[in-house]
C-alpha cells in the first residue's frame, strides 16, 4: 500500500467518523434503557428496606460465609446490635451490646429486626446515649446528637422510665 493510499484510506475514515460515532450512541442509548426495562421488570415488587430507629435490637446477616462450600454449620446471622445511627443512603452504624461501636457502616439489606424473648429486657437507650462524638463527627463530618423521641415504641425521656420499655 502506498503513502496516497493510506491517505485516501485514512480520510475515509474520517469522513465515516461522525455517522459511526452517531451509530454507536444510539446502540448505546438502546441497550441502556432495555437493561434499565430488564432490571425494573426483574425488581417489580421489590421493597427497599425500611428505615430502622435509632436504639432498636437488629441482626446483621452474615455475608462471609455465603460463598464458601462449609457455612451450613456456620451461623448465618450475628448479634444482636442495637441501632445507633442510619445514614442518609441507607447504611447503619451498630453497636455491640456492650457499648462497643462496630467500625464499618452496615447496609440495611443485611439488617433484620431482632425480638428478645420475654424477659430479656436490654437497656439499650444508655447504650446509645453513651456513643462517643468520633461516631458522629466520621458520619458527617459534623458532631450530631440522637433525638430521643424517635424510640420504637414511642416512648419519650417526659415519660415514666421504669426499665420495662422495648
Amino acid at each position: 500500500m502506498t503513502t496516497e493510499d493510506l491517505i485516501a484510506y485514512h480520510a475515509r475514515q474520517l469522513e465515516k467518523r461522525d455517522d459511526e460515532i452517531a451509530t454507536l450512541r444510539s446502540k448505546v442509548k438502546k441497550f441502556r434503557e432495555d437493561a434499565a426495562n430488564k432490571m425494573a421488570h426483574e425488581y417489580r415488587g421489590k421493597t427497599t428496606p425500611h428505615p430502622v430507629a435509632p436504639g432498636v435490637l437488629v441482626l446483621v446477616r452474615n455475608s462471609r460465609i455465603e460463598m464458601e462450600h462449609s457455612r451450613k454449620p456456620k451461623p448465618r446471622w450475628l448479634g444482636p446490635f442495637v441501632v445507633i445511627r442510619r445514614h442518609e443512603r441507607g447504611s447503619y452504624i451498630l453497636s455491640e451490646l456492650d457499648s462497643s461501636i462496630l467500625v464499618d457502616r452496615i447496609a440495611a439489606s443485611r439488617i433484620k429486626l431482632y425480638y428478645p424473648r420475654v424477659g430479656h429486657m436490654i437497656d439499650m437507650r444508655s447504650i446509645v446515649d453513651n456513643v462517643p462524638t468520633w461516631v458522629w463527627e466520621r458520619a458527617n463530618g459534623e458532631q450530631k446528637k440522637v433525638d430521643k423521641t424517635e424510640w420504637v415504641d414511642g416512648a419519650s425521656d417526659d415519660e415514666d422510665d421504669d426499665g420495662d420499655w422495648l
